[in-house]
């Protein structure tokens, strides 16, 4: 679980190496309940440091990059998108958001920045 909440904190704003990344919720919660997988939403906002940083430094490591593709559905959300359900939106920046799309719970949330050794 440790990892899922970490792959959380690896994920936003420009699609790196060969990670799949969602755009719409909607669409991300569709594919995850496909795919039998956990939803993975990258909650940050445009002006967040800490989310260039996962980018430059954890989205384009390998582990993590194989990791994420093979446990999770990744989403990248901006925090205020009108169509993110508010039960998931969030005052810091950034969050990671592990989810069971299948009964719509969160799994777990972890905030801030996490290292690619946390995968």
């Amino acid at each position: 679980m440790r990892l899922m909440l970490s792959a959380l904190c690896l994920f936003f704003d420009t699609l790196h190496a060969d990670i799949t990344w969602f755009t719409r919720y909607d669409e991300a919660v569709a594919v995850a309940k496909r795919a039998h997988k956990p939803l993975m939403l990258f909650l940050t906002r445009p002006q967040c440091k800490v989310r260039r940083l996962m980018q430059q430094d954890v989205f384009t490591d390998p582990d993590v990059v194989a990791y994420l593709e093979a446990h999770s559905i990744a989403a990248d959300i901006w925090n205020d998108h009108e169509r993110l359900p508010k039960k998931y939106r969030v005052t810091a920046c950034p969050v990671f958001t592990f989810l069971d799309p299948e009964k719509d719970e969160t799994i777990e949330q972890v905030v801030g920045e996490n290292l690619p050794l946390a995968f």
